[in-house]
């Protein structure tokens, strides 16, 4: 099963809170449905608002390295700025297909000033999201995308 939840996964995931964060994103509803009491969460989702775009890493696709990149960042189709981000992906999505194919959109909704969770489409064209990561932006950089930018609801499953 797919989640929003860190805990939803097997593999090992990185968790980067900075020190003295402060929370722009707002959670507007949530819901969470359990089998039996104290067991595996059976579905459930997450909707949140906050600064969300679409991020195009400059020079290639995004892979599961996890050094320092360049991303345009693009709200509502309009170019906004060019961030130096570290990101880390909840597992290896497979995102660097020899084969071609299309590859999957990545977003960005920003949760501080420097973190954001990094979402792709739940299914092809759906508006549902699912978690498939996170980015810390660069100290110099996170001034670039304002949190009144791209602000979205956004529901995560």
């Amino acid at each position: 099963m797919l989640s929003w939840s860190w805990a939803n996964t097997l593999e090992k995931v990185k968790h980067v809170w900075p020190a003295n964060a402060t929370v722009q994103a707002k959670v507007i509803d949530y819901q969470a449905q359990t089998n039996p009491p104290w067991s595996s969460l059976n579905r459930g989702y997450i909707i949140i608002r906050g600064a969300f775009a679409a991020l195009e890493p400059v020079g290639g696709p995004l892979s599961s390295w996890t050094d320092d990149i360049e991303v345009n960042v693009r709200a509502g189709g309009d170019y906004i700025t060019k961030l130096r981000i570290r990101y880390f992906l909840d597992y290896d999505y497979g995102y660097d297909d020899p084969g071609g194919s299309r590859l999957p959109v990545i977003y960005g909704l920003k949760i501080t000033r420097r973190v954001a969770l990094l979402l792709t489409h739940h299914y092809p064209g759906s508006d549902k999201m699912e978690r498939v990561g996170l980015m810390i932006i660069a100290k110099p950089d996170a001034h670039k995308w304002g949190t009144d930018i791209g602000q979205r609801e956004v529901t995560i499953f």
